[in-house]
């Protein structure tokens, strides 16, 4: 029960919008989770049947990584639940190392669903002037569902274009799935995001989808969806080398 001076018009906005953070959390930590529990696996298996060393290394470096975000998550949600306050932390980000990582951390998810999953992003781009933790964690969003709705035997490839109309890095994630409306997310912008992904067909994309089109908005970059021409979806981030 609210207290009796509290406004019990406000009471279901506060408890609802406190329930909606506790749903994101929980989702932004599962990707790391699942990543780590994915590369345990790997290297249990390594041991087993006699890996190399250099296999079994690159297992754990990205195990690392997975326990690395995972940490990152916790302390900023802390930081911002101790602030009150939404914090973006901008710093000299390297784009390919970004990208690069979170395919990394969903390479035993994208195995185990027989799923291609490629990195093309070139080293040679400019540096990005962003948050790193809040880029990846709208990749990671768009990676984990393009993974998700891949059948078996498909593809996921994640790559990167200069725009230099824009003066922007675009992060392209590309998928070989039945492929999503193009409308999909202005719909969903203006509505209840889980029910609208459904009534497009498209159940699971909702929350992922909403979270990395905040993160996007935190960070000043831009999300756009496209139903590719041969199929599939493709997703696209463009993030501002100098943002204002």
């Amino acid at each position: 029960m609210p207290p009796k001076n509290s406004n019990l018009s406000n009471y279901p906005v506060a408890e609802s919008s406190s329930d909606d953070v506790l749903r994101n959390f929980a989702h932004e930590i599962r990707t790391p989770l699942n990543g780590m529990l994915g590369y345990t696996y790997l290297i249990a298996e390594a041991v087993k049947n006699g890996g190399d060393s250099a296999t079994i290394g690159d297992y754990n470096q990205s195990l690392r990584t997975a326990t690395t975000r995972l940490l990152q998550i916790c302390e900023r949600v802390l930081d911002e639940a101790v602030t009150g306050e939404s914090i973006v932390v901008r710093q000299n980000v390297n784009a390919s190392e970004v990208a690069n990582s979170v395919v990394e951390t969903f390479r035993a998810l994208a195995a185990e669903r027989r799923v291609d999953l490629r990195c093309e992003f070139p080293a040679n781009f400019p540096i990005l002037q962003t948050d790193p933790l809040l880029l990846s964690q709208a990749l990671s969003n768009l990676v984990s569902n393009a993974i998700k709705f891949t059948p078996g035997g498909g593809s996921v490839t994640v790559r990167g274009e200069f725009s230099h109309t824009d003066d922007a890095m675009i992060f392209i994630i590309q998928d070989t799935g039945a492929g999503v409306s193009a409308d999909l997310l202005m719909r969903m912008r203006r509505g209840d995001v889980e029910s609208t992904a459904e009534r497009h067909g498209h159940k699971g994309w909702g929350r992922g989808l909403k979270i990395a089109d905040a993160l996007c908005g935190k960070i000043g970059a831009e999300l756009r969806l496209e139903k590719a021409r041969s199929g599939g979806t493709v997703a696209m981030i463009s993030v501002p080398v100098n943002p204002p």
